[in-house]
């Protein structure tokens, strides 16, 4: 995918909790963008009306956010502004379908490309559905180096995120998936599922 490096953000957003079908609820609680181009970067905290779940508390280490405004639209167009790019800049992330469901409840529709789902259409597809697609096993498959350690409640993630995006250059990323990238049959060739698995396919 071609990218306008002179206008591209490189987004990660953290949440009180992940919505499913049943819960609905959940905030965003911290945004980290980084401007590619410049090298600019912003980190907010914000305020919440639900407390973070037990998982997002062992990492920020707080229940909420107090003193910090709730998140909104304006909230993120000022952050944007803050480091020279707009609502309408290019945006890429890592394991983004989240981070768009989150923003489209605030009514912040944005496209954001997965930095995750093109190496999972590269040669390290098999490893990472076998192996793991999360941030640190991807950076370890396509770097070859173990990731320092890192905080999803700062910007030391944003590092990893970087990195990733740098290498993607490196792997041309074919059209579709190969491989069956999660579930129970991560790892097997789509072709053989296609064929196994008809009804489910």
């Amino acid at each position: 995918m071609k990218k306008n490096n002179s206008n591209l953000a490189i987004i990660d957003i953290e949440f009180t909790g992940l919505d499913n079908d049943f819960i609905r609820d959940n905030e965003i609680i911290q945004v980290k963008i980084l401007n590619n181009s410049t090298k600019k970067s912003v980190i907010k905290n914000f305020n919440s009306i639900k407390e973070l779940g037990a998982y997002a508390q062992l990492e920020h280490k707080t229940a909420r956010y107090k003193g910090c405004p709730l998140f909104s639209r304006e909230e993120f167009e000022a952050m944007l502004a803050q480091i020279g790019l707009s609502i309408d800049s290019e945006f890429w992330g890592f394991g983004v379908d989240q981070d768009q469901k989150m923003l489209s409840s605030y009514n912040i529709n944005i496209g954001i490309n997965d930095i995750r789902t093109h190496f999972q259409c590269t040669e390290f597809a098999y490893r990472m559905a076998t192996e793991g697609s999360g941030l640190e096993p991807t950076y370890l498959i396509v770097t070859g180096e173990y990731p320092p350690v890192i905080s999803h409640s700062d910007f030391s993630e944003m590092i990893l995120i970087e990195k990733l995006f740098h290498k993607m250059k490196e792997h041309e990323a074919d059209t579709y998936m190969s491989i069956v990238p999660f579930g129970h049959c991560s790892g097997m060739a789509i072709s053989d599922y296609v064929q196994e698995y008809r009804r489910n396919a």
